[in-house]
């Protein structure tokens, strides 16, 4: 019952959320500067365009991956006899037959709040520390 299966309890929607979320999120995040800068006709935007970027990019990703999220919180919360633990497939049917679409975004906002702030401000740091490195040591 607690063995090492234990530490892999959702690694597959976790897996399969992870590639299309963080290509999404940064994919979205580095064409919305370019565009920026490009529409600005600035060379380098300022922190809070880039917290509005990214901010605007992981709403997207998150909305996009978030019922693989959900599927993995379940599947790494079940408490019950190994036989009958989910898989992906019979916790996909489950959710949309209980509570139809909507049920694949039960906690969406609560993570939204937590999830934006986090990846807006990192993509906003990391852009504005590459063009200084750039600047003073490229």
């Amino acid at each position: 019952r607690f063995g090492a299966t234990n530490f892999y309890k959702g690694i597959a929607p976790a897996l399969m959320g992870v590639l299309p979320f963080a290509a999404l999120q940064l994919g979205l995040s580095k064409a919305g500067t370019e565009l920026y800068a490009e529409w600005n006709q600035v060379g380098n935007p300022g922190f809070w365009p880039l917290l509005s970027i990214s901010s605007s990019a992981t709403l997207i990703a998150m909305g996009t991956t978030y019922p693989l999220q959900l599927s993995k919180c379940q599947m790494q919360a079940y408490r019950g006899p190994e036989s009958a633990r989910p898989t992906l497939r019979t916790l996909f049917s489950k959710i949309w037959s209980e509570n139809g679409a909507k049920g694949f975004y039960r906690g969406f906002s609560a993570n939204a709040l937590k999830a934006i702030p986090a990846s807006s401000i990192g993509w906003a740091t990391f852009t504005k520390t590459q063009k200084l490195y750039e600047q003073y040591l490229g």
